[in-house]
């Protein structure tokens, strides 16, 4: 072997050393994924075009403190076994005409705050309150059930918005 051939060799010894990979035991691995959307909403006004469509990409991951899904992310304030507070943001789309969306910019990140509780390992309920950028606020009731079946991962939800 020559000498740079040591070097090299070497060098990739001490890197995998000290790689995350080898410390994969102690990590305790986070859930996360990368995703693409697709939407097509009907337009509420009156115009030549009835509806907008878009690609949205997404991700999703679920730390001890930050999460990200989808198209909402925030902080896990205070989490034990049967109860969780957040503050949250998500992104929300304003269906009007694609040629008026820069104009107009209607789209919004709303921010504020969600309570959960863990009814059952499989079963939660949670209220959040919302705003916008123009300081309107609204309000969310939630249900969630995770159905573990398998291969599969159902989540069917009911949302109530006031």
């Amino acid at each position: 072997m020559t000498g740079l051939s040591c070097a090299v060799l070497a060098v990739a010894i001490l890197l995998a050393s000290f790689s995350p990979g080898s410390w994969a035991a102690e990590i305790e691995e986070k859930d996360w994924g990368i995703a693409i959307g697709y939407r097509i909403a009907k337009i509420p006004y009156p115009t030549e075009e009835e509806q907008v469509s878009e690609f949205i990409p997404l991700m999703f991951y679920d730390g001890d403190i930050f999460y990200i899904r989808g198209l909402t992310g925030g902080a896990k304030l205070y989490n034990d076994d049967q109860w969780q507070i957040d503050l949250k943001a998500r992104y929300r789309y304003f269906d009007i005409p694609a040629e008026f969306q820069n104009l107009i910019r209607g789209n919004s990140l709303d921010v504020g705050g969600e309570i959960k509780y863990h009814i059952t390992d499989d079963l939660d309920a949670s209220i959040e309150l919302m705003s916008d950028d123009d300081s309107r606020y609204y309000s969310t009731l939630n249900a969630r059930y995770h159905l573990d079946s398998g291969p599969w991962d159902i989540l069917p939800y009911a949302t109530l918005r006031l």
